[in-house]
């Protein structure tokens, strides 16, 4: 494929969501690198407001706390993923498993 030829992905289904970790959630107290949400559901998370801030493009480092607005790119399966996994990340209690 040249330079000049369109990408194959169709941006039309792609979107970006605002989502809360709600409290309790398996998600809150670990790295993005640990919860590896691109890898796990294909969204990428390109922002989190916490307390009247912003993270813009938040780094693997970067660990994600209840309350936290999320904004996640992707289509409507993978943002529907992401949710799931606010609230039933797999593996056991406050663990998170390789992914």
């Amino acid at each position: 494929m040249s330079a000049a030829e369109p990408a194959t992905a169709d941006f039309d289904e792609v979107r970006i969501e605002v989502v809360v970790v709600p409290p309790g959630s398996p998600l809150a107290g670990h790295r993005l690198a640990e919860l590896a949400p691109t890898r796990r559901c294909g969204v990428q998370l390109t922002g989190i407001g916490r307390n009247g801030g912003r993270i813009l493009n938040p780094g693997a480092e970067e660990t994600l706390r209840e309350g936290d607005e999320v904004l996640v790119l992707g289509n409507t399966e993978q943002i529907d993923a992401f949710k799931t996994m606010l609230f039933d990340l797999p593996g056991s209690a406050g663990e998170v498993p390789s992914a």
